[in-house]
């Protein structure tokens, strides 16, 4: 499961990864510098991918992400030069996941439900805002000296 939390504004993206292996699962919060949430939530099934070890199942609320990993998503004449250059990192991101044996699979965002898929869904969330929350942290320390 992956998930991203973007903070407008400031740049950052939290991310959040749940690792789900039966009895065991691993817990992954984190930050990213990067301009939108869509590049966040690429990111997040990247690094998800590749803590699978390049095979499996990775689940993900953003139909955004799987649409530029299926390639449907195209920028047909960006405005600027700085949305060319982000779109070409999201295309760049997208064929790195599409080059894993991944299978994404689209669940419910935020669904209040008390089951297996969408616990693991909320949790990946919460590990994403507490990505922001370190992000933070050491932005905080920074300033104070």
């Amino acid at each position: 499961f992956s998930d991203a939390s973007y903070v407008d504004g400031e740049g950052v993206a939290g991310i959040g990864i749940v690792l789900d292996k039966g009895l065991k699962t691993t817990l992954v919060s984190n930050w990213i510098p990067c301009c939108d949430v869509n590049y966040a939530e690429l990111f997040a099934i990247y690094v998800a991918g590749i803590l699978l070890g390049g095979k499996g199942t990775v689940y993900t609320d953003s139909q955004a992400a799987i649409e530029y990993i299926k390639g449907n998503i195209t920028e047909d004449r960006p405005r600027t030069k700085d949305q060319y250059i982000r779109y070409q990192q999201k295309k760049v991101l997208a064929y790195k996941i599409r080059k894993l044996d991944l299978e994404i699979i689209k669940v419910k965002g935020h669904s209040k439900e008390f089951k297996m898929i969408e616990l693991n869904n909320n949790e990946a969330d919460l590990q994403a805002r507490k990505g922001v929350a370190k992000y933070r942290l050491v932005a905080d320390k920074m300033y104070e000296r």
